[in-house]
């Protein structure tokens, strides 16, 4: 990479702090007198494991909240359905800053949670359009039979899903024709299918980023869509 750089855009820039960024950044002579301006633009400007991001940025220069982006009128509302399951999560694990996957995957299939997230899904978003987001791949696909099991045209997919098929998974989610697409991890960032207007949030969480990474998945806004 010939370092010649006047300025750098760096998307999602929460990840910024990362040493593969920093390498780069360095390499570009981010840090010199001389060097180029480095503009970072995120949606989630905090880090789960608390890492400043004025490791690489020297200050905020512009920033607006989801509720003033609502008020606005650039995203829709948010109303919001809490599915209850009989467990302890206080016995679960943490590390850095969350839970432990492996635990809550276990945790969530003994207390029976995809039929639970089925049962609130039909109850309140029926005729929506939804992303699922799970803790691990076998959640994901275990909620997926289940929904399919019940009649709702639901697709997983994961890292290791090929791309053609992924995409083809994506469009029909976007036609209309797959109702539900499960995943972990996979379209927690940066996917944009304005038409979404259900998120389901089978992944606890203690992270407020990823939180608010999966709540933004469904707040574009789309003809006849108002929350």
């Amino acid at each position: 990479l010939v370092p010649d750089f006047r300025t750098i855009v760096i998307d999602e820039a929460h990840h910024a702090p990362a040493p593969s960024y920093r390498r780069i950044l360095a390499h570009c002579g981010a840090w010199q007198p001389d060097g180029p301006l480095v503009v970072g633009v995120t949606a989630t400007p905090a880090r789960g494991d608390g890492q400043s991001l004025q490791q690489v940025f020297d200050g905020i220069v512009y920033q607006r909240s989801l509720v003033e982006m609502m008020q606005a009128g650039y995203l829709v509302d948010l109303r919001a359905i809490q599915v209850l399951l009989q467990v302890d999560f206080d016995a679960l694990r943490t590390q850095r800053g969350d839970f432990v996957e492996a635990d809550l995957e276990t945790l969530l299939l003994a207390a029976n949670a995809p039929a639970q997230v089925l049962a609130a899904f039909q109850a309140h978003a029926a005729e929506r359009k939804a992303l699922l987001f799970t803790p691990t791949v076998a959640t994901a696909y275990a909620m997926a039979d289940t929904f399919c099991a019940a009649g709702i045209a639901t697709e997983a997919l994961d890292a290791t899903t090929p791309l053609a098929t992924r995409r083809a998974i994506l469009q029909r989610l976007h036609t209309g024709a797959t109702r539900v697409v499960a995943n972990c991890a996979v379209l927690t960032e940066g996917f944009d299918e304005p038409s979404v207007d259900c998120i389901v949030v089978a992944r606890p969480t203690q992270s407020l980023p990823l939180y608010q990474q999966m709540l933004g998945r469904g707040t574009r806004t789309y003809p006849g869509k108002t929350d």
